[in-house]
């Protein structure tokens, strides 16, 4: 497994992380800077 490929698996995990909050929490998007 290459460099690339783990950054963009942990990328894709952690965004996914990041909507499962948001949809629990009930917060906007805007609120929590990118």
């Amino acid at each position: 497994m290459n460099m690339m490929g783990m950054m963009d698996q942990a990328h894709t995990l952690l965004h996914q992380l990041m909507m499962w909050l948001h949809q629990m929490n009930g917060m906007p998007m805007m609120n929590m800077p990118m």
